[in-house]
């Protein structure tokens, strides 16, 4: 039999490469994040030779101020009147309807987690998909989804946009257990993927108890005729001074395939081919396709956050990164714990024992007075004047052991780190004993958040870039998704809901 999915698994294969890079970058700023950045080899050396090995978190708390700035102030789609047609009471409607969308999905979910993962980890991603209404087999309601793990969506590299609005070919990953497999599509035609395990082929797809799950979104270019179309005059209703002539309606432009529509007599003034794009999705598992289905509109229904984008030449090759807001400040950080270990480590040199006494020049007794001092007020300790074997000889009092260490110069060299990175995020450049003080006046303090704010306004700038992407998703798919006579909830710009009729002239 032809393996008709070669072809599919080679573009996945070539996808996955080259997303590579930036997969290794976010992998190493999630790991600084979740407060490890040391090697591996050299945090096991470490610990097999008994030396610390420590990691205090200084990344989280920029992160959260910049992520949180949007969780206190939740952005949501806009819409206006845009083109030759469109009223203020269109406009109003798919913003009443997105904001219904908004709300019923938990939208604010799905688009400060996308944010989030484009500061910690350099992009993210939203969904936009539809679902049936329950108990019905025709209508169907939009839904707004969030991507947690965005390492299972992977775009064409060869989008441009931040917000992938001009994306051509996108894969979402999930792995199932084949027990789930079978149970979830029994009409499979292949059940048993023994040998498929072992063939290099299939490599990331078959294991011989998981199998990869792959929606293969496509735009692909249709060919369309246009018909610019003039319709026959239509006589109006008469006037108060007789007949008027009948008036010729404003000529429109449909599709070729729309010509028996139009009502006799009309007639084509001009025509023009265009490509259209055509949205499809097949689900696969790399042996066969399992289902196809399309999208209403000319967008794949996935919206990306991308966060700063670098173009950096490679031996003559350009090379796109996709930056974090953690990125560059992953080896300030690994300094600050680099110094931070190494300040406990000499802090773990300093000897334990408070005093240093001449054998049996102490009882067991005294030592226990001694001890006991350390954590309680003790009158008076008393040693022998004389010791043992060398009589005649005054011995000298037991001796304080000094354990005093100067750190001031880690201290420095820690806030010297922190700076960097501090620097490097873009946030907040102020010192560490600078942060608290209250002399500060209120507008000094605004100016400040103003600094950090501009610091990292390219992810806000991308963020609302694929905030648009997703309304420009749902405009395209609401007249499809909702192409039936009913009523439909909507929410008004003042939070009350209400329900409205569609596709219904004579109701309201």
């Amino acid at each position: 039999m032809a393996d008709d999915l070669k072809d599919t698994r080679d573009a996945y294969q070539q996808t996955l490469d080259d997303w590579g890079t930036a997969r290794e970058m976010r992998a190493a700023c999630m790991k600084a994040l979740a407060g490890d950045p040391w090697k591996f080899d050299e945090r096991q050396a470490r610990m097999d030779a008994g030396r610390p090995c420590v990691s205090f978190d200084e990344l989280n708390q920029y992160v959260h101020v910049i992520a949180n700035e949007v969780r206190a102030n939740p952005r949501a789609v806009q819409f206006a009147p845009t083109g030759p047609g469109t009223s203020e009471a269109v406009a109003d409607f798919y913003g009443d309807k997105m904001r219904e969308t908004e709300y019923r999905s938990h939208a604010q979910l799905a688009y400060t987690t996308a944010f989030e993962s484009a500061l910690q980890g350099g992009y993210a991603f939203v969904r936009v998909t539809s679902e049936f209404m329950s108990g019905s087999v025709d209508r169907q309601e939009l839904v707004i989804k969030p991507v947690m793990d965005p390492n299972t969506v992977l775009p064409n590299w060869g989008f441009q946009r931040p917000d992938l609005s001009d994306m051509t070919r996108c894969f979402v990953l999930e792995t199932r257990a084949i027990a789930e497999f079978r149970q979830q599509f029994p009409r499979a035609r292949v059940q048993s993927f023994e040998g498929y395990e072992k063939d290099e082929s299939y490599a990331g797809w078959v294991t011989d108890k998981t199998i990869r799950l792959v929606e293969d979104w496509r735009v692909t270019p249709t060919l369309v005729k246009l018909l610019l179309v003039q319709p026959p005059p239509v006589a109006p209703p008469p006037g108060s001074f007789g007949f008027r002539p009948p008036q010729a309606p404003a000529p429109f432009t449909i599709r070729e395939d729309q010509w028996q529509t139009m009502p006799a007599g009309s007639t084509v003034i001009r025509t023009r081919e265009e490509m259209v794009p055509k949205v499809t999705q097949q689900l696969v598992n790399g042996v066969e396709v399992l289902s196809e289905t399309s999208w209403p509109g000319p967008f794949i229904p996935i919206a990306g956050c991308m966060g700063r984008v670098l173009y950096v030449d490679d031996a003559g090759l350009t090379n796109r990164l996709l930056m974090s807001a953690v990125q560059l400040a992953l080896e300030p950080y690994m300094a600050f714990c680099f110094v931070a270990t190494s300040e406990m480590e000499v802090i773990g040199t300093i000897t334990k024992n408070p005093y240093w006494a001449y054998e049996n020049q102490l009882s067991p007794d005294q030592e226990a007075e001694i001890a006991k001092s350390l954590h309680e007020p003790v009158a008076v300790l008393k040693a022998k004047a004389v010791i043992e074997g060398l009589p005649g000889q005054l011995a000298p009092l037991p001796v304080r052991n000094p354990m005093a260490l100067d750190l001031s110069g880690y201290a420095m060299l820690r806030e010297e780190t922190r700076r960097s990175i501090q620097s490097a995020m873009a946030t907040n450049f102020l010192p560490t004993q600078a942060q608290g003080r209250n002399e500060k006046s209120g507008k000094a303090l605004e100016k400040i958040d103003q600094a950090r704010l501009k610091g990292s306004f390219h992810f806000v700038d991308h963020f609302e870039m694929m905030l648009r992407h997703v309304g420009c998703i749902c405009e395209a798919a609401m007249d499809t998704i909702y192409d039936t006579e009913r009523q439909v909830l909507v929410r008004r710009a003042d939070d009350k809901t209400e329900q409205v009729w569609i596709n219904s002239p004579s109701r309201k």
